[in-house]
């Protein structure tokens, strides 16, 4: 598989892992320094949240009452660089949210990741979400 298809890949698991509230997945897809940052639009930012365990709490924590949902859709990756070992992949988020029979795109945005290759695959060092909504 090429790095390009194991990096979509990485952030295909990533949005599985939150719209599955597989939580503990999250360890396969951040480094063990990973940090993490919110900007919400018209709100105040959350984070940088750090390290890897701290991120996975945070989202578990977040997360875990919703009692509705959500299907995260990650689209149009670019590549802003990628070397052998590190990559910077900007993406678009559009947040469906399925709730009482009814769908509603409840945010979109943006996300910024840092990657960086570990001895067991692709890996994120820093996520860095800018929504144009609360989610």
């Amino acid at each position: 598989m090429s790095d390009r298809d194991e990096i979509a890949e990485l952030l295909s698991n990533y949005a599985w892992a939150m719209d599955a509230g597989d939580f503990e997945a999250l360890h396969d897809i951040f480094a063990e320094d990973a940090s993490f940052i919110i900007h919400i639009a018209g709100a105040d930012s959350v984070g940088p949240i750090s390290p890897r365990q701290a991120i996975v709490d945070f989202i578990g924590g977040t997360v875990s009452d919703q009692q509705d949902q959500r299907r995260h859709v990650i689209s149009n990756q670019r590549f802003e660089s990628r070397g052998d070992d590190e990559a910077v992949v900007t993406s678009t988020l559009t947040l469906n949210v399925i709730e009482a029979g009814s769908l509603e795109v409840k945010s979109t945005g943006i996300y910024r990741a840092d990657l960086v290759r570990e001895a067991a695959g692709w890996r994120m060092r820093a996520l860095e979400i800018s929504l144009d909504l609360p989610f």
